[in-house]
């Protein structure tokens, strides 16, 4: 069973994503303070991450995530993420979301950069 930690200050949007990936063990986190304490708990496999938070944009905190975890972060938002990140994420899933798509998305993401235990290599 994979675990996944999903940065999402919605709580509406956690609940369905916990729905859906019913065969993965999700944790989750509604702020940045959040989620970098659960990564000084344990790491997940993969990280599903909201690109706007209550606490800011995702983008402006991204490089201390990435210190804090070397693995696949799947970029979990309305629009495409910035240039700054190109070769930082394993991939992006846009919203509004299909609920019966999820679990095959995240499972076709880890299969190309879960088993390599590192984030995605650039160029």
């Amino acid at each position: 069973m994979h675990s996944l930690l999903l940065i999402e200050d919605s709580s509406e949007l956690r609940d369905l994503v916990g729905f859906c990936l019913d065969t993965w063990t999700v944790r989750e986190a509604s702020s940045r303070l959040e989620a970098m304490g659960l990564l000084g708990d344990s790491k997940p496999d993969l990280i599903l991450l909201d690109s706007q938070l209550d606490d800011g944009p995702s983008q402006l905190w991204f490089s201390q995530l990435r210190a804090a975890f070397d693995g696949p972060i799947v970029w979990f938002s309305g629009h495409a993420p910035g240039p700054e990140l190109s070769g930082q994420i394993a991939g992006q899933i846009l919203k509004p979301f299909d609920p019966t798509q999820l679990a095959n998305q995240l499972e076709h993401i880890w299969g190309a950069h879960g088993s390599a235990g590192s984030r995605p290599k650039v160029g």
